[in-house]
């Protein structure tokens, strides 16, 4: 793996980004501190403009205390 993450994986990873960010009741801003991303990076993730390496999916899983394992399933069904 080149540390890319494929079209659809991504959109299915924008999905649920969106759902636990709300469920937390957390900004884009917010998250994107947390994740230590640009302000606008999460925004643009959500809207499915912008594929994330492994290395930000990992951050933001981080930044809403959960992990890219915990979040497997649901993206598999998605």
């Amino acid at each position: 793996m080149n540390g890319q993450i494929t079209p659809a994986f991504s959109q299915a990873l924008a999905d649920v980004l969106r759902r636990r960010r709300e469920a937390k009741g957390m900004s884009l801003a917010k998250l994107a501190e947390l994740a230590g991303l640009a302000q606008t990076y999460p925004g643009r993730l959500e809207k499915k403009e912008r594929v994330p390496t492994v290395d930000v999916a990992h951050a933001l899983a981080r930044a809403l205390d959960a992990s890219c394992q915990s979040w497997s399933g649901t993206l598999k069904s998605a």
